[in-house]
């Protein structure tokens, strides 16, 4: 828990870096997708182990990481999203 809120200090700093970033190319959003994604996995980690502690039980951990799992992946798709309508306008762009 203790090595996921150091994680957590270092994203949310990374995200107020790039905050005013974050709308325009498409590397600088994926940037911002991925730091989003980590403080969210973060928050995950430490809630989990809390409830781990708490409630003497590994199912907080398995629960809270499929749900992490489901973000991740929303992120990974916004991204390959982003990434296409990105190549699609670079292509018109050329014809």
């Amino acid at each position: 828990m203790a090595m996921g809120a150091v994680a957590l200090v270092a994203n949310v700093i990374c995200l107020v870096i790039i905050r005013k970033q974050r709308n325009e190319e498409v590397h600088m959003r994926a940037s911002w997708i991925f730091s989003a994604n980590d403080v969210i996995a973060n928050l995950g980690v430490i809630f989990a182990g809390v409830l781990v502690f708490w409630l003497d039980s590994r199912w907080p951990d398995l629960v809270i990481g499929v749900i992490v799992s489901c973000v991740v992946l929303r992120g990974a798709k916004m991204i390959l999203e982003e990434a296409g309508n990105e190549r699609q306008r670079a292509l018109n762009a050329q014809s």
